[in-house]
């Protein structure tokens, strides 16, 4: 036998790495992604003294990212400044002359590590009252990017232009030879542009997300700095629009600049504090929400000696701080800024500079969170608390015995100063005991009172309760059946991931698949946003029912279901939503949010009756449908939910499809096919943003792969897809952001309204002809020509979807009240009539 020895590996040399690879490796863990570049650029522009910072962004800062300000600039030269010696055009000097003038010493050393005007010293740091300190931003920049320079101070008389690679200059332009700053037109102030950011690290440039969510990082970065120096005018645009999503006026205060970005919902809530504490050296200035003010997703900024960066400790002291006051799963909006002495503040902890370390970081959390305390304590006598008593058989009591001082009392230990709540139009509450406990006179026991309500005025449902037949699937029919192996209505099927998919067929003939639409099936894959409008509480939402069985109908499990609203900086968005907003009716949203409904009376005229406490509603249910959906996609724009087409469809054939069936085509005077080939061309333009804003993906092939899904759980009735295209080819504006972005909206809702489309329906109504002239046949027909079962089904959906979500998200605006919202009686008119028998 042979034996096998592990032969142990020479140990491996070490190496001195070489210069450029050290540099390299230093920048990724300085510039991590495009918004670490822009933040140390900003912090430079800031050290500089701007008062304006323009900043323009491409490809999400990868292509270019190009920041401006009007600071002191870079000195080119190093001599003393000589008024005498200044050269001035008048003179009209030579270029040699002027370039022997300046001994250009400050820019070439300008990307090199390690090199900065802001410390001397190692000690300077116990000092340091500048955001840069090590001198590695720009030379790490330089090591991952082309780079370039144009710099002018007060004194010259003309700007300097340099370009930089790996740490050092190199000439401006391709085809000269001289590394040296060549003199060039500009403003006071310096440009920076950076190009091309990882071109030579392909592992990071990989590691990046898409380029709208690195743009929407910069924004992140540029708004969260113009908040803190709200002097400072800040403006921040896509290279490629005219429209910045950032823009700040010089001279605006703290206040003004989070209203503008967060909207003037969050200014109204905020409490502003002001905090020194000797002792401890510090000071504190922040502007915090107040205890009516909570998202599902809390805005935490902290500044230390104005240096952006994140605290664990003062963030996590805050939640469970605000965790007492808010509803659960609330959040607040915080901005601190903390001045603390620069000797007990070590800067050098982090290579990002995200972090810092300060002495006596315990005390200083306790006495914010103490200081905010005392603040909403003192403020928040107005704060009342709503109270439902249930109403029985006559008055009800508390039990004898009871301490109505203690159930005061219970109501403080939520929240410091709070006030004794106030009495509701449904109950009167009387006590004669006041919070501290203390008797106005009377017995101690003390009893609840409730008024009794007149029969008339008795609201006898309440609108949060769930109706026994949305937690059943509904069973499909005989009839069902039949229509799906004809071809029409719904047909369900299972893919090989073993998802439940629904397939439509546009043509009821099943012979002919030309235009057969494929199945779907959605992935959510969306972010918790902040709330702007609209409650994000859960709701409930039937899922679709796929099930062919005839079985007895089981119970149906109920998904909660959120929709949540994006963040996005885009003006023409804001602005729309902001619209939303000031056109509301507050009487009509308040029937909305507070319904019963009662049940569909007329499919055809899109008519539904909801009940609000003692009166009854007639609703056009098509034109709330339309206003919500469009609510909803705006909500989520950005961010919307796909339902991914399988296989893909052929954009040019739906179109042609609509086209054909356009009766107003002879009107157009053109060739059929002239106008699907132009119409085809539109909306294939523009694919690439309908994809990032609108999750409706098209191929360069022209194939269709996926629709923006609005409401999980409901898919719009696909066989209006041809019409949609036609719509959006026609209608939407491509030209104007916002125009294009609401007229494109609009038809999506259009899109997404229950119910058949005109040439569905006109097919279902000589179906429904024909049938009802036979006696033998075995499918009867609603009156408008459709079959029951889908009838039925838009019913439901109407129901248990359109309607629960409109309580939840719906802003009613105030045009549905003139013509779509007709009050029919009362309970009180309805007495008058009935009150005899």
């Amino acid at each position: 036998m042979s034996s096998t020895k592990a032969v142990a590996s020479p140990p491996k040399v070490i190496t001195k790495l070489a210069e450029d690879v050290v540099n390299r490796i230093a920048a990724g863990e300085i510039i991590q992604r495009p918004a670490n570049a822009l933040k140390e650029l900003i912090e430079n522009a800031l050290d500089a003294a701007s008062t304006s910072i323009r900043i323009t962004v491409k490809d999400g800062g990868i292509k270019l990212l190009q920041i401006q300000d009007n600071g002191s600039g870079i000195r080119v030269s190093r001599l003393p400044y000589n008024a005498s010696r200044r050269p001035t055009l008048s003179r009209q000097l030579s270029l040699a002359s002027l370039q022997n003038n300046h001994q250009k010493q400050d820019l070439p050393i300008l990307c090199e590590r390690f090199t900065t005007s802001k410390i001397k010293a190692f000690d300077d740091l116990s000092r340091l009252g500048t955001y840069g300190f090590r001198g590695e931003a720009l030379a790490s920049i330089s090591h991952v990017a082309h780079m370039s320079v144009t710099t002018k101070t007060r004194d010259d008389a003309c700007a300097w232009k340099a370009a930089y690679s790996d740490g050092v200059m190199i000439p401006v332009k391709a085809g000269v030879t001289s590394n040296e700053p060549v003199p060039c037109a500009g403003n006071d102030g310096t440009l920076i542009i950076v190009e091309d950011l990882f071109y030579n690290v392909s592992m990071r440039l990989k590691a990046l997300r898409s380029s709208s969510d690195e743009y929407l990082r910069i924004v992140a970065v540029v708004l969260q700095y113009s908040i803190h120096n709200a002097g400072v005018a800040m403006v921040c645009k896509k290279a490629s629009s005219a429209n910045p999503e950032v823009n700040t006026p010089v001279g605006a205060t703290v206040l003004d600049n989070i209203g503008l970005h967060y909207g003037e919902h969050v200014k109204r809530e905020l409490v502003e504090l002001d905090l020194k504490d000797e002792e401890l050296g510090i000071n504190v200035k922040g502007w915090l929400s107040g205890p009516n003010y909570g998202v599902k997703k809390g805005t935490f900024l902290f500044f230390i000696n104005h240096r952006l960066v994140k605290c664990s400790s003062l963030k996590q002291a805050l939640e469970a701080f605000y965790a007492a006051l808010l509803a659960k799963g609330a959040h607040p909006f915080v901005y601190l800024s903390l001045e603390i002495n620069p000797s007990k503040v070590d800067v050098n902890v982090h290579p990002t500079k995200n972090e810092v370390g300060f002495e006596d970081e315990d005390e200083i959390v306790k006495v914010i969170c103490d200081a905010l305390a005392e603040k909403f304590a003192a403020s928040n006598e107005s704060r009342s608390f709503q109270i439902q008593v249930s109403r029985r058989a006559g008055p009800t009591s508390f039990p004898k015995g009871t301490d109505v001082a203690r159930v005061w009392a219970a109501f403080q230990t939520l929240l410091p100063g709070a006030s004794r709540p106030n009495d509701g139009p449904s109950s009167t509450l009387t006590s004669t005991h006041d919070l501290g406990g203390n008797s106005n006179g009377g017995p101690s026991s003390t009893s609840m009172n409730v008024r009794k309500v007149a029969p008339k005025s008795m609201i006898r449902t309440d609108h949060k309760t769930r109706t026994l037949d949305s937690m059943f699937e509904p069973v499909p029919s005989p009839l069902n059946a039949q229509d799906n192996r004809k071809g029409k209505g719904r047909a369900v099927d299972v893919d090989d991931d073993g998802d439940q998919v629904i397939v439509d067929a546009i043509s009821g003939n099943e012979e002919d698949g030309e235009h057969d639409l494929p199945s779907v099936s959605s992935k959510q894959k969306r972010m918790m946003r902040d709330d702007e409008y609209g409650d994000d509480d859960d709701i409930l939402i039937e899922e679709e029912s796929h099930s062919t069985s005839t079985a007895r109908p089981e119970l149906q499990k109920a998904t909660s279901v959120k929709i949540p609203q994006s963040q996005t900086t885009l003006r023409s968005i804001r602005e729309l939503r902001q619209e939303v907003l000031d056109r509301v009716d507050k009487d009509l949203d308040a029937i909305v949010k507070g319904h019963i409904f009662v049940g569909v009376a007329d499919l055809r005229s899109h008519l539904s009756l909801i009940q609000h406490r003692t009166k009854l509603y007639s609703v056009n249910h098509a034109a709330l449908s339309e206003e919500l959906f469009y609510q909803l996609a705006l909500r989520q724009f950005g961010q919307l939910a796909r339902i991914n087409l399988q296989p893909p469809v052929p954009l040019r054939d739906m179109i042609n499809l609509a086209v054909e069936s356009d009766e107003g085509k002879e009107a157009a005077q053109m060739p059929t096919e002239e106008i699907v080939k132009r119409l085809y061309e539109t909306i294939h333009e523009v694919r690439a943003m309908l994809e990032e804003y609108f999750a409706f993906s098209i191929s360069a092939e022209g194939m269709i792969e996926s629709l923006p899904l609005v409401i999980p759980g409901y898919q719009p009735n696909l066989v209006k897809l041809p019409l949609f295209l036609l719509r959006i080819g026609v209608v939407v504006d491509w030209v104007d952001e916002k125009a294009c972005f609401k007229s494109f909206l609009h038809e999506l809702a259009f899109f997404y309204i229950p119910g058949p489309s005109a040439l569905e329906f006109d097919e279902n109504a000589a179906a429904a002809t024909e049938a009802a002239k036979s006696s033998a046949d075995e499918h009867r027909s609603a009156p408008s020509g459709r079959t029951e079962a889908q009838e039925r089904e838009e019913k439901r959906v109407l129901q248990h979807i359109v309607w629960p979500v409109a309580k939840q998200y719906f802003v009613a605006p105030d045009r549905l009240k003139k013509k779509d919202v007709i009050q029919l009686t009362s309970m009180e008119n309805l007495f008058k009539v009935f009150e005899r028998c």
